[in-house]
């Protein structure tokens, strides 16, 4: 009884003002950092308790858990305050956050980052947002450590290097990947993500498509996506047609393979095969023949642009009757 009282005891006494002190130390020492001097910043409410909210819990960016009063989520977009130039991110700040969930160093300026093993110690991490930045480079080859990471988001930095060879392959419980607009190569075949069971959302758009051997081109992912946007992300000495891993999926509400230079029949399969479509945008390519509706309705179609192709022939007559609910169409 008393041994149990002495470590209740002994957790609590780490508690200041509903939430850890070690983290709530560790918060200020971020805001010191990034944020000293503005009264209005994202971070006004991030004060000791002599002058406003002690509890961590409470500041704004911030959510803790309801048992353990341990922060799991972080939040520190468009924090920095960009007066004090640039922000190379010292990720060892992160480590007294032993049970953080998700992190967002969104709009920050970062241009790089030292001590990466502190992201990457991070077990429990399932979001990670780091867009809108300068970072570049590769990603941090420790990335593969984060074995529970769902989401990630580094969409506008100057990242560059093969996905294929990075980390990504090995952190088969993303859902959710955002690699647009950086300098990435991305194999046309996504091999690299054939693992991936719950993979649902990617985007890569303003990257550079790859070929690889043909033997890569029969695999059969293991994902069924629901938004996949792979726009300008071709050059013009890459003369294929659409990426095949596509015949296996059945689960699209949005595609976007505009601005690439895909060739061959126009892809009428992707209709049929994809009975809840409701975006797709294949313009500025070079599909040819004439466009193919599939015989079963689809209401959920709002938005079809094949603008731009080699294609002929006119626009089916029971266009309106496959897709009651289509607002746009362009296909000139």
């Amino acid at each position: 009884m008393l041994l149990t009282f002495l470590t209740s005891v002994g957790q609590w006494y780490g508690r200041c003002y509903g939430c850890l002190l070690e983290e709530r130390t560790g918060l200020l020492e971020i805001k010191a950092l990034i944020d000293p001097n503005r009264v209005q910043g994202e971070l006004s409410d991030w004060m000791d308790e002599k002058e406003g909210s002690g509890n961590c819990c409470e500041w704004s960016g911030i959510e803790c858990d309801n048992s353990t009063r341990r922060v799991i989520h972080l939040s520190l977009k468009g924090a920095y305050d960009w007066s004090l130039g640039d922000w190379v991110l010292n990720a060892s700040m992160f480590l007294p956050f032993k049970e953080l969930q998700s992190l967002d160093l969104s709009r920050n300026g970062l241009v790089g980052c030292s001590e990466n093993q502190g992201l990457c110690e991070l077990k429990n991490l399932e979001q990670l947002v780091l867009a809108e930045n300068n970072l570049h480079g590769s990603l941090p080859d420790c990335f593969r450590n984060l074995s529970s990471l769902q989401l990630l988001d580094v969409s506008r930095n100057q990242f560059t290097g093969n996905i294929a060879s990075g980390p990504l392959p090995n952190i088969i419980s993303l859902e959710f990947i955002s690699l647009s607009n950086n300098h990435f190569t991305v194999p046309v075949s996504m091999k690299p993500f054939m693992n991936h069971s719950g993979l649902r959302f990617f985007s890569g758009d303003n990257s550079r498509l790859v070929t690889e051997p043909m033997s890569f081109h029969g695999l059969t992912p293991k994902f069924q996506l629901v938004f996949f946007s792979m726009s300008n992300s071709s050059s013009e000495d890459l003369n294929v047609e659409t990426p095949n891993f596509l015949h296996n999926q059945h689960d699209l509400r949005v595609l976007d393979l505009s601005q690439n230079n895909f060739i061959g029949m126009f892809p009428s399969w992707l209709l049929k095969n994809n009975t809840r479509l409701e975006q797709i945008f294949l313009s500025e390519n070079s599909f040819d023949g004439a466009l193919q509706l599939q015989d079963h309705p689809n209401p959920d179609m709002i938005t079809i642009d094949i603008s731009d192709n080699n294609m002929h022939g006119e626009i089916p007559k029971n266009i309106c009757l496959i897709f009651s609910n289509l607002l746009t169409l362009k296909d000139g």
